[in-house]
């Protein structure tokens, strides 16, 4: 079975009058969604008036989430899905600090307090599960940043279940291929993911990797946003998606599209 992924940093709207707000690029976005059909979709940045909107614009999602704030406070890091494909089975957000079950703690060095919205989902048509964890790093701190990896681990390490099919991580997680966060990811004795949407649109395209492009349409660079599969999943397909939609782009940040095989089960 096929399951499109995507990650996609939609900015939240910061000041009202501003052209480039939420609301007047939800057309693009309902385009997007319209096109490519994602069954799951990582946001970050939208606050509580932004997902209200976006519940509006695409009637045959859900989303699931808390504010980084503690319930519908500040931004939240949603996931949507489309429950004509998929069941919920169970959700949570964990705070990416020393103490992950209090909202609005913050992380060590970290300017805001940072999250990590998770669900374990099954598939409709075949009954497979998986679990998805979609966070939003730390913009200055490669400290902040590395201990919210840290603290994604352990709860990934933690809530391991043999029901799981495949663990899905995925967000913005403002750092390079290069960084100590992306190599922790790789490199870790514990290491859950063996394949990730960097490395194979790398193989396609050498320069094609920038994901932060500002509403410039700028192509060369490095990636901040990833998708990261665990091992028995099959990455079919993994992309950014630089189009133009409703005459605009969605966001100032591209998106990365993924088609994922799960298993067959015996």
């Amino acid at each position: 079975m096929l399951l499109k992924l995507v990650t996609f940093n939609l900015k939240r709207t910061i000041l009202r009058w501003d052209k480039r707000n939420f609301l007047n690029r939800v057309a693009a976005i309902q385009e997007f969604f319209a096109q490519q059909k994602p069954d799951l979709v990582g946001t970050q940045e939208l606050t509580i008036r932004d997902l209200r909107q976006a519940e509006v614009a695409l009637p045959q999602y859900r989303w699931i989430g808390l504010g980084r704030g503690g319930g519908h406070r500040s931004e939240f890091s949603a996931i949507f899905y489309r429950p004509d494909r998929l069941r919920l089975l169970d959700q949570g957000t964990f705070w990416l600090s020393s103490h992950p079950e209090r909202p609005g703690s913050r992380g060590l060095m970290a300017v805001f307090p940072r999250i990590c919205t998770w669900g374990l989902f099954e598939t409709v048509e075949t009954g497979q599960k998986i679990r998805v964890y979609n966070t939003h790093l730390d913009h200055v701190s490669p400290l902040a940043r590395a201990e919210g990896i840290r603290v994604i681990q352990e709860h990934i390490h933690r809530h391991q279940s043999p029901q799981a099919d495949g663990t899905i991580l995925m967000g913005d997680f403002n750092a390079s291929p290069a960084s100590k966060v992306l190599r922790m990811l790789r490199d870790s004795d514990r290491r859950i993911f063996t394949h990730d949407s960097y490395t194979l649109t790398l193989q396609k395209e050498p320069l094609c990797c920038r994901t932060y492009h500002g509403f410039s349409g700028k192509v060369n660079g490095r990636p901040i946003d990833y998708i990261f599969v665990s091992g028995g999943l099959e990455i079919a397909d993994a992309a950014i998606d630089r189009g133009v939609y409703d005459n605009q782009y969605p966001s100032d940040h591209y998106p990365i599209v993924m088609e994922l095989a799960l298993p067959a089960r015996a």
